[in-house]
């Protein structure tokens, strides 16, 4: 090979790794990912021992800043609510996934984030369903960058539907 060829192939194979470092760094893909294993590991499934729920719910709340606030305003289906701190969040979700099976998902997401910047927020529509009933909200999440990955600072719902 020639020194020609080798600088190429050289300046070639740094560029792609740049290019996929930036790619995998964004704040946009990292806090999709983030926010796509939250819905994952809140969901309730019938293959889900005792021991993976209590296991999902922990890892869950390290997503969540330790202050969390989550709210939302009440509706003929749904009482207004609001939960603050982790603590709650695993109390909360371990009893639903004791309780009941349902899924979530999310959709439309909308992320507003900067590279180098710790704050972002995220607009998404939530859906939880459980057999043939259905749920959905509105959220807007703001989010911080403190402890080298995204966590979930405050989380608002807004009902759309209910079938």
């Amino acid at each position: 090979m020639n020194k020609k060829t080798l600088v190429i192939v050289g300046v070639t194979v740094i560029g792609l790794m740049i290019g996929l470092w930036l790619f995998f760094s964004s704040p946009r893909r990292q806090i999709t990912k983030m926010l796509e294993a939250v819905a994952e590991l809140s969901t309730s499934s019938v293959l889900e021992s005792p021991e993976k729920k209590l296991a999902n719910a922990k890892e869950l709340v390290s997503y969540f800043t330790p202050s969390i606030i989550i709210e939302w305003p009440g509706d003929e289906v749904v009482s207004a609510g609001r939960w603050e701190g982790t603590d709650q969040i695993y109390d909360r979700v371990l009893g639903y996934k004791k309780q009941t099976i349902y899924k979530i998902k999310i959709s439309d997401l909308v992320i507003e984030a900067s590279r180098g910047k710790p704050l972002a927020q995220a607009g998404f529509n939530l859906v939880v369903s459980q057999g043939r009933a259905v749920w959905a909200w509105q959220a807007r999440a703001e989010l911080t960058k403190a402890t080298g990955r995204w966590q979930i600072a405050k989380l608002n719902f807004t009902p759309v539907i209910q079938k």
